[in-house]
């Protein structure tokens, strides 16, 4: 079984929450991911050009889980839009000065 996954470009963030700067840098990319293991909990699967392995678990983001504070505070970064490249650019280069 194959599926597709798109993965947004990668998102740089500082401050609480993203409010300080929040920026998507480069593209993003859809790749196929073949599951080579699937249960309730663990879904494993290998890149179906690059033979990549990812592991995802389904426990690690609910609520109560470890990871679930953490995970709802990237939440929060990705619902805040982020900076244009243009506004990026203009406020590196006046910081540079």
């Amino acid at each position: 079984n194959t599926i597709g996954v798109r993965f947004e470009p990668p998102r740089i963030a500082f401050g609480r929450r993203g409010r300080w700067l929040n920026l998507k840098l480069g593209p993003s990319t859809t790749v196929g991911l073949d599951t080579t293991y699937l249960s309730r909990e663990l879904r494993i699967c290998r890149g179906a050009g690059s033979a990549v392995s990812f592991v995802f678990r389904a426990d690690t983001c609910v609520p109560g889980a470890p990871l679930y504070e953490r995970a709802r505070a990237w939440v929060d970064v990705c619902e805040r839009p982020p900076l244009s490249q243009r506004s990026a650019v203009v406020g590196l280069a006046l910081a540079a000065v």
